[in-house]
């Protein structure tokens, strides 16, 4: 059982890309962070997520993962760059992340990065924005989050503070036999892509280019943000073949 991948990134608009990604074929292990724009280390703190999500996670693969003790092990190292360079003290980063261990595609979500699961089962993490909690209490409409000015404010990331230790979302998703597809990209990729237009082409279209190369032009005609994508594929057997 082997998945394969293709992504991208570009700055939009913004003079600084402060997306990062890491797809490792290999270990079944996808990344992807968004550091927070506005505040100094940004591109910082979401490389520093990534690589220690990834590690951590790559070291862990033979047993099951403790998310709470890896959101602390990244937290930790945000902390030991924060003591470094203190001109980085507000810094912060959202986290999407996928691994496939023992027939079950694992998400964990911390922030407005978006992860899309098409498997046993569709899966699409929420946006943990005060918009979406403007969702969630009935307070606006579901068709008006993608252009509210609340949906950049974010109720949960990652930092170096020690007193923010916002739990990230996890759910373990079983393969189904045959073609799973999955998406994990940042939000500026969703200002120019529906999730449910994504979510269609991830059931109906099994060359992942073909639909990242469609959600990419979205992004770049009309995302000003920096945007990022993994789409990944994976033919799974039941016997491992």
């Amino acid at each position: 059982m082997k998945s394969d991948s293709c992504a991208f990134t570009h700055n939009g608009r913004r003079a600084q890309n402060e997306d990062y990604y890491l797809a490792d074929d290999l270990h079944g292990i996808y990344v992807l962070a968004d550091g927070m724009g506005g505040y100094k280390g940004g591109e910082v703190a979401c490389r520093i997520a990534v690589s220690t999500c990834h590690d951590y996670i790559k070291k862990h693969l033979g047993s099951p993962i403790d998310i709470d003790d890896l959101m602390n092990f990244i937290r930790h190292k945000l902390k030991e760059e924060i003591q470094d360079h203190p001109e980085y003290a507000s810094m912060g980063t959202t986290l999407c992340c996928l691994y496939i261990q023992e027939g079950y595609i694992h998400a964990i979500h911390i922030g407005d990065s978006k992860i899309i699961i098409v498997a046993d089962s569709v899966y699409e993490s929420r946006d943990h924005t005060y918009a979406q909690q403007l969702i969630d209490s009935c307070l606006l409409r579901a068709d008006e989050y993608q252009h509210h000015p609340m949906r950049h404010i974010l109720t949960r990331c990652l930092t170096g503070d020690a007193k923010e230790k916002f739990k990230a979302d996890y759910c373990k998703i079983p393969l189904k036999q045959g073609r799973n597809t999955f998406l994990l990209c940042s939000d500026g990729v969703m200002e120019a892509n529906s999730a449910a237009q994504t979510i269609h082409w991830l059931k109906d279209e099994p060359d992942i280019h073909k639909i990242l190369h469609t959600v990419e032009q979205n992004a770049l005609k009309y995302s000003k943000d920096n945007s990022t994508a993994i789409m990944v594929g994976l033919n799974y057997a039941v016997n491992g073949n």
